[in-house]
């Protein structure tokens, strides 16, 4: 017997699978709650994880660029021509070949590298050159010609006869052409002299002190030199003009004039003894005109002095008729020019300027590498608390010839400080970043500063060889290495503006040898080709860290094709064209870029021209990432993830899924519309930005 009850409980535990809620006993079926039916054909499709983003690397293609010649930025190799540190003035330019054509008056030219070429040169503070009929800037020679009674020296203003032997009847004579002056020692007696290179002798001459004559450029030097304590400390000399006049001046020495005109002067004179660091005790004259065109001049120099001195003793009166712009200033004499005097000081009271007159090396834009001022000591040792150069700030008084401590002009900053001499004898300061913004004319770069030279400043003595000074290449020198960056270039195409339908496209500059960058120091010059996302008007910002985005190689070509993939579809970017110059083609290491006041310079490039990439957006390209997915019925679509290039790949395949036995002769899919057949399979492709035609194939 069946029981009911049984059944009855099974159809409960079917129905509970099929709803929601139980089923009372007796409920109909109108009365259960609906159910939604599902279509899996058109349930939303689920969407996957996006992708993580790209970082801006994995945008940018890998690119291979191994087989574009030349110089890539991270191979270039800076240096600075000219020697690092040298320790003396012919240590500095040892090896270097004299430019002759490329100097001065005042200074000497040498080439660099294996193409000498010019970027080196010594400075004087007067000059050392003359210039040639062939164009050649030589040394002033100095030479004593023979004559039958002595010997004639002839600088650019004045022709010096030396006796052979000395007396009031036979004196030592300067002519001009505004007239001539004799001078002899009032109590000398015919005196032979004795010849030593270039300086001529009188033994005992003055006072009992030999009289030296030493012919320089601009002038004579004359020295007293004593050997022991003198009878008097007044030593006299009978003068006669023709045409000129003797007058005090009001810096402690004698003006020699031609009218008001001042064609020579007799600086004050100095004593020296030969104490390690030389004492000095400055002199006075007495003028005292005995008739017309005859005088007496008595040089007085401090008994006391004389008396406590290290002997020999040197007392320095100096015909000049040209002074050098090297002197110093003394708080004991502070009336008095020392700017023809042999030797320089420098002291607690005393200060040492030196002007090396460097405007033939100024020029607007100019790299300064190196300038290194070099003085000779008379001593060896050092100073305590060292001496200090520093920049002259004011102007140095005019004429030449009047700058002592009343009127000497300002100074600045401290730009190095020195203890001691270098390996070989020679002081040496560091003045590059002084002298930079002296022979840089401009401020585009560093302020720019009027040249008035340098000043030495110390608490403790020294004493250094002036110009003046008779020992050969022992005369202050300023030690100078620049370059000029190369021209820029001449842009050619494209022009501002361009639209680039394509990832490679040429950049170029002018063509022919006129249109080359041209260098001011003869270096080899290199060319390359810059690209920018941003035009500021600042190139130290534009082309340089994540805005500059690509750079060619430098080398001699005018034309260079940026890499495909390089450029990203739908920007605007920046092109120029920018030198360099090589200052060793032997290594093809360039010309540094930082000057001597720590700037980072740019090269000199182009004006930015305008260039916007507006490719094709179609198709599947292998070197960017792509993001892809199968959307169903063997259809799959692709991103590109670096320029939004949408990619939907869909077969039209007419080989049937599966038989059916419906009237249709293809299955069809609710709320679908039934496919076409197609004689042959294909894909339909779509752009972001316009459509694409169809293609039998991925490209």
């Amino acid at each position: 017997m069946r029981s009911w009850g049984g059944a009855f409980a099974g159809l409960l535990i079917v129905a509970s699978t099929l709803t929601t809620a139980p089923v009372a006993l007796g409920q109909s079926v109108d009365e259960l709650p609906s159910v939604e039916a599902v279509d899996p054909a058109n349930e939303p499709y689920p969407l996957p994880d996006p992708p993580p983003p790209l970082t801006d690397e994995q945008r940018l293609p890998v690119l291979d660029l191994s087989d574009i010649e030349g110089l890539w930025p991270e191979d270039i190799v800076e240096i600075v021509p000219g020697k690092t540190d040298p320790v003396s003035p012919t240590d500095a330019v040892a090896g270097e070949e004299p430019l002759l054509d490329e100097g001065g008056a005042n200074l000497d030219a040498f080439g660099f590298g294996p193409d000498d070429t010019n970027h080196i040169a010594l400075v004087y503070p007067s000059d050392v050159n003359e210039l040639k009929a062939n164009g050649e800037w030589k040394d002033i020679a100095i030479t004593l010609t023979p004559t039958a009674d002595g010997w004639t020296w002839a600088d650019v203003e004045t022709t010096t006869t030396f006796p052979a032997k000395l007396s009031t009847g036979s004196p030592v004579s300067f002519a001009t052409a505004k007239g001539t002056l004799t001078m002899a020692p009032a109590d000398a007696v015919s005196t032979e002299a004795q010849l030593s290179g270039l300086t001529l002798t009188y033994p005992g001459a003055s006072g009992g002190g030999d009289l030296l004559y030493t012919p320089l450029l601009g002038g004579v030097q004359e020295q007293i030199v004593l050997t022991a304590p003198p009878v008097s400390p007044t030593f006299s000399f009978a003068l006669t003009t023709t045409g000129l006049t003797l007058a005090p001046n009001a810096f402690g020495g004698i003006d020699v004039l031609a009218g008001t005109d001042v064609v020579a002067r007799l600086p004050a004179p100095v004593a020296y003894d030969a104490a390690p660091e030389p004492v000095s005790s400055t002199g006075t004259y007495l003028l005292t005109e005995t008739a017309p065109g005859a005088y007496t001049l008595d040089i007085q120099i401090d008994r006391a002095y004389l008396a406590g001195a290290a002997y020999p003793v040197t007392i320095d009166p100096t015909w000049n008729d040209v002074s050098s712009r090297d002197t110093y200033t003394s708080s004991a004499n502070p009336s008095t020019e020392y700017e023809s005097n042999t030797l320089l000081q420098v002291d607690q009271g005393k200060r040492i300027y030196l002007d090396f007159q460097t405007a033939n090396i100024h020029r607007a834009e100019r790299l300064v590498y190196d300038a290194t001022l070099f003085l000779y000591p008379t001593g060896s040792g050092g100073v305590t608390g060292g001496i200090d150069a520093k920049r002259v700030v004011d102007p140095w008084p005019t004429p030449v010839g009047t700058l002592n401590w009343n009127n000497q002009p300002n100074v600045g900053a401290i730009q190095d400080t020195k203890n001691t001499a270098d390996g070989n004898g020679w002081w040496s300061w560091n003045v590059t970043n002084l002298y930079q913004r002296y022979i840089d004319t401009t401020d585009i770069w560093n302020t720019h500063w009027s040249d008035r030279g340098v000043a030495l400043a110390a608490s403790n003595p020294k004493t250094f060889h002036a110009v003046e000074h008779s020992l050969a290449n022992s005369e202050p020198a300023l030690y100078v290495t620049f370059n000029d960056l190369p021209q820029r270039p001449t842009a050619d195409t494209p022009a501002g503006g361009y639209v680039t339908e394509s990832e490679s496209f040429t950049l170029k500059i002018q063509s022919g040898a006129a249109n080359w960058p041209g260098d001011n120091n003869q270096d080899e010059v290199l060319v390359a080709f810059q690209i920018s996302d941003q035009n500021t008007g600042d190139p130290t910002v534009d082309y340089a860290g994540t805005h500059k985005i690509y750079q060619s190689p430098y080398d001699d070509k005018i034309s260079h094709s940026v890499p495909a993939g390089v450029l990203r579809d739908g920007q605007t970017y920046w092109w120029r064209a920018v030198s360099l110059d090589v200052c060793n083609s032997q290594t093809q290491a360039v010309c540094s870029l930082t000057d001597g006041a720590g700037t980072q310079r740019q090269p000199n490039g182009t004006t930015p021209r305008q260039v916007t990439v507006a490719l094709r957006h179609f198709g599947h390209d292998d070197r960017w990432a792509m993001w892809s997915h199968d959307v169903g019925n063997g259809a799959s679509l692709e991103v590109n993830q670096a320029n939004g290039n949408l990619y939907l790949d869909v077969p039209l395949d007419p080989t049937p899924r599966r038989s059916v036995t419906s009237a249709s002769p293809w299955p069809t899919t609710p709320n679908r519309p039934p496919t076409t057949a197609c004689p042959r399979a294909g894909r339909w492709r779509s752009g972001r930005a316009r459509a694409a035609p169809s293609s039998p194939s991925r490209s």
